[in-house]
């Protein structure tokens, strides 16, 4: 938990950009042309669109009749679904929002193997992530009925704590938005606000109301089309229109998320960002997108219950995502929302139907989540541990209480009916102490087993090594000379804040995990207009003649 812990303080140290406050001049367009994926050119030119704007879409991902099929089952949860399964969603009334599994329903597993089968998406997934196999953070639907209000600017990831200033902190994450039916303005298509995944903004609403795209845009039609994708960077500013058609269907959106896989090893120490739920169903932590190609043989039950607790993995070639414990540790060690006691409470007493004795929950709404959830983790386990206790002990003296009886009773039997049927009776009772060791020494041995496994994994092994979730950067008495080299270029002398207009050279965003965010600067406006000056007739004279003042 308390390597877990990102304190504020401590982020200063962990930097990575700045803190972008951005104007309507940042943002980088009001045209959904700008965002249209074009699938046959290079993949190299989405990655490019997606730096540049933070959004893309790609047209027919899903073929009409998987989505019809998806959208008929949909309909049908939504129908029956349970107040405790509900995700939260802002402006929730007239909205509704829950998690899947992915082998629920074969139309849900044939669209998630649909999206994770399409090369183009995965080779753009990769470059962006710089991972091939990217682990999930969200399988979910949002459902907006007639009615339903306007959902508010806003953003996922909250820039306290994500990839804008802290790249080597905090992963960077997207969201695939797939429309189950063709979605107009008045339904409530999506609006997102170009180019403000760079922003730090904690307000930007009223730039990008009048700045915006709406994703209905990206059809001539006039709607979002149902089957496409809107693939958008969780930093962007983006927002729901109210649904104002009364003759229209409620809009439902179908939702994955992804991220880069965790690494074990202390190369890559990133975590989940701050300021998101990360919807997902708790049965699908741990998995990635090469499980989802094909879920019904890698995902299905016991299978997707020992991967999320991190117990095991089906086949050999799978590669573990964030699992459920270690996602659930990130997010409540840092007061992230989704992760308070009174849900588990509910879970706890409602629907598993545990006594309200067998938990160590003090809902005292003044302390802190990590507080809470220490509290509730000690305390649970000492409880659980004296019923085991209690249990075990009355067991062993029922099972003494008739094994004494027993003996005695073959005595008697044993004086009364000869010596041969009594050296039975004793064989019995000895064949029951066997059979007794016999199960716990098993339960000893397997008790030993998986605590060995777990400590020799690679997981418990970045564990106990403190490999896991350190510090992005090592304290400069700490560096080696090879880092003392590099460290260097970092000026320890007075500094001042740079500006959008700067051009920005870093040091801490060279990292191969880090994927297309390790040209973030490129992207910074600065930058920008540096290259494109490199690439005008004057700077190739200059660099030809050995000038050094590019800028004039």
């Amino acid at each position: 938990m308390d390597r877990s812990t990102r304190l504020d303080h401590e982020l200063l140290d962990e930097i990575t950009y700045y803190e972008r406050i951005c104007t309507p001049a940042d943002i980088t367009s009001v045209n959904a042309t700008d965002i249209l994926a074009d699938t046959q050119a290079p993949v190299s030119q989405g990655v490019e669109q997606m730096m540049r704007h933070g959004a893309l879409f790609i047209p027919n991902l899903l073929p009409p009749n998987v989505v019809q099929a998806l959208r008929d089952y949909a309909v049908r949860r939504n129908d029956a679904i349970l107040p405790h399964e509900e995700y939260p969603v802002s402006q929730g009334r007239r909205r509704k929002s829950f998690g899947y599994d992915a082998t629920e329903d074969e139309a849900l597993a044939t669209a998630v193997q649909t999206v994770t089968r399409n090369p183009y998406l995965h080779q753009l997934m990769t470059q962006l992530l710089g991972d091939a196999d990217p682990a999930s953070t969200e399988i979910t639907t949002i459902t907006q009925y007639h009615g339903a209000g306007e959902m508010y600017w806003h953003q996922d990831t909250k820039s306290d704590g994500n990839a804008i200033k802290f790249a080597r902190t905090y992963s960077h994450s997207y969201s695939l938005f797939m429309p189950l039916q063709n979605t107009t303005q008045e339904m409530g298509a999506t609006e997102l606000c170009l180019g403000s995944h760079y922003c730090t903004n904690e307000e930007f609403s009223e730039a990008c109301q009048e700045h915006s795209i709406g994703l209905h845009e990206t059809s001539t039609h006039g709607y979002f089309e149902a089957g496409g994708a809107a693939l958008f960077n969780q930093h962007a500013w983006h927002m729901a229109p109210p649904h104002t058609d009364p003759h229209a269907s409620e809009r439902v959106v179908f939702i994955m998320s992804f991220i880069a896989r965790p690494t074990t090893n202390g190369a890559d120490t990133r975590q989940l960002s701050r300021g998101t739920y990360f919807h997902q169903k708790w049965n699908m932590w741990g998995h990635t997108w090469l499980d989802l190609q094909d879920p019904m043989q890698t995902m299905a039950w016991p299978f997707s219950w020992l991967k999320c607790l991190a117990l095991w993995c089906a086949h050999p070639m799978q590669h573990w995502g964030y699992d459920l414990v270690t996602a659930t540790v990130m997010r409540f060690s840092n007061d992230q929302l989704g992760n308070d006691l009174t849900r588990l409470v509910g879970i706890w007493e409602d629907i598993l139907h545990l006594p309200a004795a067998w938990h160590g929950v003090n809902l005292e709404y003044e302390v802190s989540q990590k507080r809470a959830w220490r509290s509730f983790v000690h305390d649970t386990l000492e409880i659980l541990q004296g019923l085991a206790l209690q249990l075990t002990g009355t067991l062993h003296f029922l099972y003494l209480m008739i094994l004494g009886l027993a003996i005695y009773r073959g005595r008697r039997t044993t004086s009364g009916i000869g010596r041969r049927q009594g050296s039975s009776s004793v064989g019995s009772l000895g064949h029951s102490v066997l059979r007794l060791l016999t199960i716990h020494g098993a339960l000893t041995g397997l008790l030993g087993w998986s605590l060995y496994q777990i400590q020799t994994s690679a997981w418990g092994r970045g564990v106990l090594s403190g490999a896991i979730l350190k510090r992005p950067f090592a304290p400069i008495q700490a560096l080696t000379s090879e880092e003392e080299a590099v460290n260097l270029l970092v000026s320890r002398g007075k500094t001042t804040l740079p500006t959008g207009a700067d051009v920005l050279w870093g040091t801490r965003l060279d990292a191969p995990w880090l994927g297309a965010y390790e040209d973030w600067l490129q992207y910074h406006p600065g930058n920008l207009r540096f290259q494109k000056q490199l690439l005008e007739p004057h700077a190739r004279h200059y660099l030809l003649a050995g000038g050094n003042n590019l800028m004039g």
